[in-house]
Formats: C-alpha cells, sequence, structure tokens
C-alpha cells in the first residue's frame, strides 16, 4: 500500500475458446502477417471458425511474408496494404 491507496484488483482473462460468442462476424488484424498478428489470427479462426479474419500488412518487415502460407492454411484472409493510405 503507498500512503493508504490500494492497487486495483488485477483483472483476469479467459482462454480464447470459452469467451462469450462476439457479436461481430468480421475480425480485422492490423499487423495480421507479423508474429503476434498472425499468432492471434490463427487463435481466433481456430477457435471461432464461423467468424471472417482477416490479417491486413505492409509487409514492410523482412520475414512477415513467411507466415502467409500459415495464414492461409488457418482460413484467414489476407489483405496487403497498409492503414495509413
Amino acid at each position: 500500500e503507498l500512503r493508504g491507496v490500494r492497487p486495483p484488483p488485477c483483472r483476469k482473462f479467459a482462454p480464447l475458446g470459452t469467451i462469450e460468442p462476439m457479436a461481430y462476424q468480421n475480425i480485422l488484424i492490423t499487423g495480421g502477417a507479423g508474429f503476434i498478428g498472425s499468432n492471434l489470427a490463427v487463435a481466433l479462426k481456430t477457435a471461432q471458425p464461423q467468424r471472417r479474419v482477416t490479417a491486413l500488412d505492409s509487409l514492410r518487415r523482412r520475414g512477415s511474408e513467411l507466415n502467409l502460407p500459415r495464414l492461409r492454411e488457418a482460413g484467414v484472409a489476407f489483405v496487403h496494404g497498409d492503414i495509413r493510405n
């Protein structure tokens, strides 16, 4: 405790498969070909195959294009573009 002030309780997050169904049918992930974005896209599509998951990426980072086959195999749509345009 810092001068009688208590920190807020930590929030615990549920695993992807146990989350209540989302109202959204389309999910867009920016940076979707990168390490984190591609793993998130594949995890979401695996956990909720009825959703349409789209990965948007500019592919400016070297190696990002290596994740494209994995996204395709998981059923994730890919769009080559930049959110700044």
